[in-house]
């Protein structure tokens, strides 16, 4: 199906036009359709490293929990040997294929999994406060700040918690079928915060 036909898992929660709290602390969005691929590689088949840091234009993270930026791309370090790479354009199945390609005849797994994910935003004063009512983890500037991401759990849902800004702001990835149930949660969990929905 053509790109533009798709709609987003957040779409028919009709966002658009929603009244905002105009004092609000915490301000949430629809973080839209981005091209996500899992990758598996040996980290230690050097060769592999520097072909994949080629094509993306950044060498793949190796330190535990944190994401680097290259020419249109993110790379979330997820395991020792994992990493999902995330682009707000482009096709998933297309970089599969340049990857399959860059990887000739090397053991290692590479899947569009764009389809499993919504993505919503979170920012404001308050940001970090609501979070950290449903995620189990230290979200303190001194345990995770800009430049982090990290697969946890908020409100029992399994998720990718990523923080984009020191203000501060944070993209969680949550499973599509999750997303409904997750913004409802931190909506009603941002009472006494007041809300602000972002727009596109």
């Amino acid at each position: 199906m053509d790109d533009f036909m798709r709609q987003g898992p957040l779409n028919d929660l009709g966002l658009v036009g929603r009244p905002s709290d105009e004092n609000a602390l915490v301000t949430m969005g629809d973080g839209g359709r981005p091209m996500v691929v899992n990758l598996r590689l040996d980290p230690a088949n050097k060769a592999a490293m520097k072909a994949i840091g080629s094509l993306l234009g950044v060498d793949l993270p190796l330190k535990a929990n944190f994401y680097v930026e290259g020419k249109g791309f993110e790379v979330h370090w997820l395991a020792p040997d994992e990493w999902m790479i995330v682009s707000g354009t482009g096709n998933g199945n297309d970089l599969v294929a340049n990857i399959e390609k860059a990887l000739t005849g090397v053991h290692h797994s590479a899947v569009n999994v764009s389809d499993n994910f919504a993505v919503i935003t979170v920012e404001g004063e308050k940001a970090r406060a609501l979070l950290q009512k449903a995620i189990p983890l230290d979200l303190h500037p001194r345990e995770f700040s800009t430049g982090m991401s990290l697969q946890t759990h908020a409100a029992k849902t399994n998720v990718i918690l990523q923080q984009t800004g020191d203000a501060p702001s944070y993209k969680v990835y949550v499973r599509r079928s999750f997303s409904h149930y997750l913004w409802a949660w931190l909506e009603d969990a941002s009472i006494g915060y007041g809300l602000a929905i972002a727009s596109e």
